[in-house]
C-alpha cells in the first residue's frame, strides 16, 4: 500500500522524525511517499513553486492512505493543506483508504492522552474522521494501515 507521509518539515529534527516514521512503516511493508522533492526556498520563482505543488498533488493522487503528524499547538499549515487535498481526493476515489493523524504532543492531547484529538480543529477532524482517525502512537497507525491492507 502506498502511504503519503507528511508532517512539519522546517527543522532538521522534524524531518528526521518524519524519516523515522517512514522507515518504521517501510519495515512493515508499506511504500512511503515523502514530499522532500517538493521543498522549496522562498527565492524560487512562482512557476517553479506551481510545478512543485503539482508534483505533490500527483503524489497524493498516487497514495492510498495518508499519515500526518499533528503535533504542535497548531497543525502545520502545509500539513493541514495536504490533509484537505487528500480528503477531497478520498471523497471521489474509493481506492483511498483514509487519513491517519499521529498526535503524540502531550501539550495538545494531554499527558495521558486524556484530550486525544478533541483539541484539534473541528474542520481538520471532519477531514480525518470519515475514513480515518487520530492515533496516539505509531503502533496504532501501523495496526490501522494493516487492517486497510487486508
Amino acid at each position: 500500500m502506498k502511504v503519503y507521509c507528511t508532517g512539519p518539515m522546517s527543522t532538521p529534527y522534524e524531518r528526521r522524525y518524519l524519516v523515522e516514521i517512514a522507515a518504521e512503516l517501510q519495515q512493515h511493508g508499506f511504500d512511503c511517499l515523502l514530499p522532500w522533492d517538493e521543498m522549496m526556498s522562498t527565492t524560487e520563482a512562482r512557476s517553479e513553486a506551481k510545478m512543485a505543488i503539482e508534483r505533490r498533488r500527483q503524489q497524493l493522487r498516487g497514495a492510498e492512505a495518508m499519515v500526518a503528524i499533528l503535533d504542535g499547538f497548531t497543525v502545520d499549515d502545509e500539513v493541514a493543506c495536504e490533509i484537505g487535498l487528500f480528503y477531497a481526493l478520498m471523497m471521489n476515489d474509493e481506492s483511498k483508504r483514509g487519513i491517519l493523524g499521529l498526535l503524540t504532543d502531550w501539550r495538545v492531547a494531554g499527558r495521558h492522552w486524556t484530550a486525544g484529538g478533541k483539541a484539534l480543529s473541528p474542520l481538520l477532524l471532519d477531514c480525518i474522521e470519515p475514513k480515518g482517525k487520530v492515533c496516539r502512537d505509531l503502533a496504532q497507525v501501523i495496526t490501522q494501515l494493516q487492517s486497510w491492507q487486508s
